[in-house]
């Protein structure tokens, strides 16, 4: 028997080291310009990654699923949150803390930790030009 989502099964081998919690419908987990370098894993239910473009208007750049995770490139840049996160209908999320990621990312090769750091360079510089 084979499982649908192998990348929750990798989870679960370490998710009893992270902290759970859960969100209500419509909340805020975190905002554009915010200063916080924790990152998420969803658990269960979704994430909306937006932001606001030049007219004021929310736009929606991504939806984040069980298994994914999301918040990680105000860690890797140090810079803060370039969009906000928010739930529509509720959602557990697995919370990573900024030395936890420390610690995975210390004992990576220098070019994997370079590769890693330019392409969170991207995404952010896409992000902006976005809004």
């Amino acid at each position: 028997m084979t499982d649908a989502n192998p990348a929750l099964n990798r989870i679960t081998q370490f998710e009893n080291r992270l902290t759970k919690a859960t969100y209500n419908p419509g909340a805020i987990i975190f905002r554009a310009g915010e200063m916080d370098d924790t990152a998420y894993i969803v658990r269960s239910g979704e994430v909306q990654i937006v932001t606001e473009n030049a007219k004021g208007q929310r736009v929606v750049l991504t939806t984040i699923g069980p298994s994914q995770i999301f918040g990680e490139l105000a860690r890797m840049n140090e810079r803060t949150r370039t969009a906000a996160a928010r739930t529509e209908h509720g959602c557990e999320l697995l919370i990573i803390r900024p030395e936890q990621i420390e610690a995975l990312l210390e004992n990576a090769p220098p070019f994997l930790r370079f590769w890693i750091e330019h392409l969170v360079s991207r995404v952010i510089d896409l992000t902006k030009r976005i809004g």
